[in-house]
Parts: C-alpha cells; structure tokens; sequence
C-alpha cells in the first residue's frame, strides 16, 4: 500500500483533503482507519499538522480502549514518538 500513498494523495487532491478524512474517521471512531488515511497524507507530507494530530489522537484513544500490556506498550511508544 505504501507504495502507492502518493500516488492515491495526488488522486484525492492532495494531504489536506486525506488528513480531513482521516480526521472525520477518527471523529466517526474508525482510529484504525483513520490512521491509515493519516499515514498516506504523511507519506507526502511528513510534517502534516492535521495528519500528525490524527495519529496522536488516534494512538491515544487505542491506547484507552486496549488492555493488552504488550499493545499498550507499543501505543505508548508510539505516541511518545509522535509527540515529539
């Protein structure tokens, strides 16, 4: 999938209209989703605030609903990363 992120960004109008859309799935509760969307506005843009913000939000809210100490872990890991 990650081959073709930019190409499927320049399909959809660029980063600001996927990270909307990430965005609006992370709102809906789709995180998962979401961040795939996110991801692919980053592939193109790697310092996309919007797109940053849905994976920050979305890490954080996996992280609450997780009760797996190793996925938790891994969230907690993540989102240190993304918020630096």
């Amino acid at each position: 999938r990650r081959s073709v992120d930019a190409d499927l960004v320049e399909l959809a109008g660029g980063p600001d209209p996927v990270a909307q859309r990430a965005r609006r799935a992370a709102d809906a509760g789709e995180h998962v989703r979401a961040i795939h969307l996110a991801e692919s506005a980053l592939a193109v843009e790697a310092d996309h605030a919007d797109a940053r913000g849905v994976m920050l939000d979305c890490h954080r809210a996996l992280l609450a609903e997780s009760e797996n100490f190793w996925l938790s872990s891994w969230l907690r890991h993540q989102i240190s990363e993304w918020e630096s």
